[in-house]
């Protein structure tokens, strides 16, 4: 009875986690080959499928029908008149190859939109996964991201060769890179050293840059404060003595303090850019 309960929450828990339990995923069925007989049954898992997208917003709605009429072309001119749909054969034949063959046509462009979204449908983050994995053998303490990518191209090139270090062939121009390697790895790391010396060197003079333009945006602000209160005081006394010239004097200020706040958001705007180039 146990092992009954744990066969049972097993296999609902694999069903929980399985993409079978998408409507999307359960009537890609009518894209194998070998089911293409069954016209009836394709175009009603197709017309599932193209709900199903429709909901996504992956496939305007207005172009639906013309899918369905393609899709029902394919199977009455394709995939019923040649034998090899119903001699498929997942080990040895690729189905995106197969219908690219047959169906990136003209004529069946909309379908062929389609089925190619679905086909992409199950490499999921396989690619990136699998970089991650080679990452994850490859990797030595204190590797930087240069030898990362080395060697993950070198495990590429392997794996494109059968997966055995043994159907590598070994060129002239390998042998030849490899003789250089001491010496372009002294050549990488002189001019590593010289751009960080550069690099140094730039910001240090930024930095210089910098505190000089903060020593004016200081100035700048003492004498705008001092515009400013000097216009108020000449403002108060026009006022209390009806003073024109003194009004005259306050604007003249006013108009002074305006210009240098000018040149203090010039300032101040050059400052932000320079403290962005050095981080």
């Amino acid at each position: 009875m146990d092992c009954k309960k744990f066969l049972m929450k097993l296999t609902m828990k694999l069903l929980e986690k399985s993409p079978l339990r998408y409507s999307i995923v359960r009537n890609l069925s009518c894209l194998d080959p070998r089911n293409m007989t069954d016209k009836k049954k394709c175009l009603n898992k197709m017309n599932h499928i193209l709900n199903s997208m429709i909901e996504a917003k992956h496939v305007d709605e207005n172009v639906c029908d013309e899918i369905l009429m393609e899709f029902e072309d394919y199977l009455d001119n394709v995939a019923l008149k040649h034998s090899d749909f119903s001699e498929f054969s997942p080990e040895n034949s690729r189905v995106d190859e197969f219908f690219y063959e047959t169906m990136n046509t003209n004529k069946y462009r909309n379908l062929w939109k389609v089925v190619e979204m679905l086909l992409l449908l199950s490499h999921g983050q396989a690619t990136v996964e699998k970089g991650f994995s080679i990452n994850k053998k490859v990797e030595v303490e204190n590797m930087k991201e240069l030898s990362y990518v080395s060697q993950g191209l070198i495990c590429d090139y392997i794996n494109s060769t059968g997966d055995s270090i043994h159907n590598i062939k070994i060129t002239n121009i390998m042998r030849t890179y490899v003789s250089n390697a001491r010496q372009k790895y002294m050549k990488y790391l002189e001019d590593q050293k010289l751009l960080s010396s550069q690099n140094k060197k730039r910001k240090s003079l930024t930095s210089d840059e910098i505190q000089e333009l903060k020593n004016k945006k200081r100035c700048l602000e003492k004498d705008i404060k001092a515009l400013i209160r000097s216009a108020d005081e000449l403002a108060e006394k026009a006022e209390e003595n009806n003073d024109v010239t003194s009004i005259c004097k306050s604007n003249s200020l006013m108009r002074s303090a305006k210009a240098k706040e000018e040149k203090l958001l010039e300032i101040t705007n050059a400052i932000e850019d320079l403290e962005k180039k050095i981080g």
